[in-house]
């Protein structure tokens, strides 16, 4: 996410999914770069209200968060 987020240049955009579930779970590197992609909708989480900071990302969900980045800003 990071690269991506710095790659397009997005401002900080908090999210109350990504506030109110995820504090202290998310590295201080990361942090706004996973707020910008939580309100671009490019990752929506392990459930509807959950994300998984600390998890793995399989190469299925890497392919959509890429295709979402090239529809919405490609």
């Amino acid at each position: 996410m990071t690269k991506l987020y710095y790659f397009y240049g997005i401002n900080n955009i908090f999210t109350d999914m990504f506030c109110n579930n995820h504090p202290g779970r998310v590295s201080s590197w990361a942090e706004e770069a996973m707020q910008w992609a939580v309100a671009e909708e490019l990752i929506s989480g392990v459930t509807a209200t959950t994300l998984d900071p600390q998890g793995y990302t399989t190469r299925a969900q890497a392919a959509i968060i890429l295709m979402r980045f090239a529809e919405i800003f490609g």
